[in-house]
């Protein structure tokens, strides 16, 4: 993270402002700190007196503290944390998945898929005698395919007459395409 330009040159600036009757946009020239930053501490001191910095960072609550016995009450049944979004958006809550996700994570709750949710039942699974999958791996690709993964001997072209060139994207295939009946 990046500090506050010090004090110094920030009075420095203010001065200049001030003693020479200068804008602040020359005064940004003159110290090289940027247009924007000079006009703010312009206007800082003119509202308040001073040109310190404003604090930086800093923790924020979150706004979800009121709303926290609601949603662990809400995740003993099924739920998702897009699912609990749209519910706290219904109850006019507006919050972030990643604070829904944070409450949820803190509380150490989650749902797993149990005897009522079964895995998929067409996901294939490998026999008891496999090792690292090879008998899987030997009936899933078979002997003879080429690289497209398609069944079958790769296909051989037949080569070109002696004399008549090779085919190219080039050249048209037909005489049609030239315009000759």
């Amino acid at each position: 993270m990046v500090r506050p330009i010090s004090t110094d040159l920030r009075e420095r600036l203010i001065l200049a402002v001030q003693r020479d009757g200068i804008s602040a946009r020359a005064a940004a020239a003159r110290f090289g700190v940027s247009v924007s930053s000079s006009v703010k501490w312009v206007q800082r001191h003119r509202a308040t007196g001073s040109v310190a910095p404003s604090k930086i960072g800093g923790h924020k609550p979150n706004t979800l503290s009121a709303h926290s016995d609601w949603l662990i009450s809400r995740t003993q049944t099924d739920f998702t944390l897009r699912g609990l979004v749209t519910e706290l958006a219904d109850r006019d809550v507006k919050v972030a998945y990643l604070q829904v996700w944070r409450i949820v994570h803190a509380n150490g709750l989650s749902f797993k898929k149990n005897a009522f949710y079964p895995p998929n039942s067409s996901a294939q699974r490998s026999p008891g005698d496999a090792s690292n999958g090879r008998n899987i791996r030997d009936r899933l690709i078979p002997d003879g395919s080429y690289s497209l993964m398609r069944p079958g001997q790769r296909p051989t072209w037949p080569p070109c007459a002696a004399g008549q060139p090779r085919a190219s994207a080039s050249m048209p295939k037909s005489p049609m395409a030239i315009g000759k009946p």
